[in-house]
């Protein structure tokens, strides 16, 4: 997706400074003072910031192989000053053009003894570029040497230093500006492009930036699209796709899809939970080789042939699918693994159709539903699919509601819903079953084309009731009046042709959908494709650090996993770590701890009765170890000093998490 907008940025760099010259670098226009604007690309990137890194790094990227190698990318965290700015442009735009070098006898010039200046970047720029002249390729150079000397000065496309701001909101103010004001005094010596990267607003731009700072920049919009559409990309090739044989649960699937929409946005974030899902269902499920694409059908047939036939027997599904056969096939399923392997074939065979049938007829139910009145099966595709996954969504309330609402739709509406569920099916590899879905599409069409000549007749009938109405007494009791409309009423109960054809349509539709959109968790073997243990999954995303923090300085050997670390939990053994030794005695204190007495019960524990100290610094080591192991104490937030006594610390934690 960011293929269109880095063409379009690319496109928009490669156009600027087209009238650079380097003879601005020569005689008296090197000594000119006077300010240019800086062509600028505003990058609207969106709050997921977690996915900021990858893109200005493929960016980046793009630039390099594309544009110009002159490029670098700065970040808030290391430029605070304006010297970290300008180290950091020529560090990386001079160490960037060593490594693409085109010649091997060109000295580069060595950044760190370099004066810090963009006057050493100018002077750098124009000593590399009049030698090489807009890198010309071999045919080039051999041209050049029949031809009369063409002056390097004068090459009308040499390469732009771009420079990006990947947080601009980020940086500090008076440092950036400082840098801005610089570079517009240097523009008649260097090509610079700018690119600021902005999650919020242009207003952040214009309060970041004074007006004296602004009116140096030439600024050019660029938009991201937003993470939703993202998300919409990415389900589409992967959980939304029936050539993926791996799935994920409701459970899963809708707590990776919260955390995205409540929480970050990010997509990196999302595709790492897919990445454990996919690593803890091949590592805790026995079959999980058995997931593969259906074009791999000699592999999967090897597979079979090594499968644990009495691991098949004991998934829930299979034991229910065995429940429901026939008594003959009950017995030759749990006693011939002969016949199970062959039943498992089958039914592998059969879920890879489910799947495919599924997301086509899913794709046909989203056209219906996806613009009705309060969107009662949601508005993305995914919220659809995720109802899907919880139950049979024929049998729920918000189906009823939507197919009801499409009782309503009119005949123009109908046929354009029709038109783009038959598009939706051309598009696709259809099975057998969904083949006369189609050619039942094509036939309702024809027949809502030739509704037009019926309305003649609706029209005629539509008099006859104004008719029926005018012949109504004037005068008349209340009791004939109400048995009179009464008896109208029920004639107009009669559907006229469209509405019909549209009961027609709506009914071949829901039956289709009933046949195919059965819910996953219903279908044999699903434990094999589908991955639903959300537990594990919060362990890894949703961390306690004081738990695992509390966890080691207590029981040391759940992470080090040696021998001479394990011990009650009550017990201080000598073995402990120096930092864990200290934690557990100032467990036994309270409010404040006293320094001296802590020490005295530190050297206890790790002294050995058994060999007292030889050395005579002994004490020191043990008293230099106290200290570091109540700093990393301090560090954690376990403790901290406190004013009431000098020679106490203040304990800040109490009991467990």
């Amino acid at each position: 997706m960011t293929e269109d907008l880095f063409n379009s940025l690319l496109k928009y760099i490669k156009s600027c400074n087209t009238n650079f010259s380097l003879s601005n670098n020569t005689g008296a226009a090197s000594r000119q003072t006077r300010t240019q604007e800086i062509p600028t690309a505003v990058l609207f990137t969106g709050v997921n910031t977690p996915d900021h890194t990858v893109m200005f790094s493929n960016l980046r990227t793009n630039l390099q192989q594309k544009i110009s190698p002159l490029v670098a990318s700065l970040t808030s965290k290391t430029c605070t000053t304006i010297r970290n700015i300008i180290q950091q442009v020529l560090g990386q735009i001079i160490h960037q053009s060593s490594q693409m070098s085109f010649s091997d006898d060109e000295e580069d010039l060595n950044p760190k003894s370099a004066p810090c200046t963009l006057n050493t970047l100018a002077d750098w720029y124009y000593d590399k570029y009049k030698k090489v002249g807009n890198f010309p390729s071999p045919a080039k150079k051999k041209r050049s040497e029949n031809e009369d000397t063409v002056n390097a000065d004068s090459s009308p496309n040499l390469p732009n230093i771009v420079i990006i701001f990947e947080d601009l909101e980020s940086f500090t103010l008076k440092p950036l500006q400082d840098f801005i004001m610089i570079c517009s005094s240097y523009q008649c010596r260097l090509p610079m492009v700018f690119i600021f990267g902005v999650a919020t607003t242009m207003n952040s731009v214009h309060n970041s930036l004074p007006k004296l700072v602004s009116s140096q920049l030439c600024m050019e919009k660029f938009q991201v699209p937003p993470p939703s559409e993202y998300m919409t990309r990415l389900l589409d090739e992967t959980l939304l796709n029936a050539d993926v044989p791996f799935k994920l649960g409701p459970k899963v699937f809708e707590y990776l899809l919260d955390v995205f929409l409540y929480h970050n946005f990010s997509i990196s974030y999302f595709m790492k939970g897919i990445k454990i899902a996919i690593l803890d269902h091949f590592f805790s499920c026995s079959l999980s080789y058995l997931i593969l694409p259906e074009k791999n059908s000699e592999v999967m047939t090897q597979h079979i042939k090594q499968t644990d036939p009495d691991a098949v027997r004991q998934l829930p599904s299979f034991m229910k699918y065995v429940e429901i056969s026939p008594h003959s096939k009950q017995k030759s399923l749990l006693l011939s693994d002969k016949a199970l392997k062959e039943e498992l074939a089958k039914l592998l065979e059969d879920f890879h159709l489910y799947h495919k049938n599924f997301f086509i007829m899913l794709n046909c139910l989203h056209i219906l539903v996806g613009k009705l009145p309060k969107y009662p099966l949601g508005k993305q595709r995914r919220e659809l699919y995720l109802l899907c996954l919880k139950q049979f969504i024929c049998d729920t309330e918000q189906y009823q509601e939507a197919m009801n609402l499409l009782r309503f739709l009119s005949k123009d509406e109908l046929e354009n819903m029709l038109i783009s569920c038959q598009e939706s099916l051309l598009k696709q590899t259809l099975t057998d079953p969904c083949i006369p879905v189609c050619s039942k599409l094509c036939d309702f069409l024809k027949m809502l084309e030739d509704l037009d000549g019926m309305k003649l007749e609706e029209e005629n009938k539509g008099n006859s009731d104004d008719e029926e109405l005018a012949q109504l007494p004037k005068r008349t009791n209340l009791h004939n009046l109400r048995k009179t409309l009464q008896e109208m009423d029920k004639k107009k109960k009669k559907l006229s042709p469209f509405e019909k054809l549209r009961e027609e349509i709506i009914s071949y539709m829901d039956s289709n959908f009933r046949i195919f959109l059965k819910c996953p968790s219903s279908i044999p073997l699903h434990e094999v494709f589908y991955y639903d243990s959300l537990p594990i999954l919060q362990d890894y995303f949703t961390v306690c650090p004081r738990a695992a923090i509390q966890k080691a300085l207590s029981q040391p050997h759940s992470y080090l996993k040696c021998s001479c670390c394990e011990a009650d939990p009550g017990v201080i053994l000598s073995s402990f770590p120096d930092v864990c030794v200290a934690y557990k005695l100032h467990l036994e204190c309270g409010r404040l701890i006293n320094l001296y007495d802590w020490l005295q019960s530190f050297i206890t524990v790790l002294e050995d009765s058994e060999n007292k100290p030889k050395r005579k610094d002994q004490h020191k080591v043990l008293q230099a170890r106290f200290i570091q192991a109540i700093s990393e104490l301090q560090f954690l937030g376990f403790i901290k000093p406190t004013r009431q006594k000098t020679d106490h610390v203040a304990r800040l934690t109490w009991g467990g998490c």
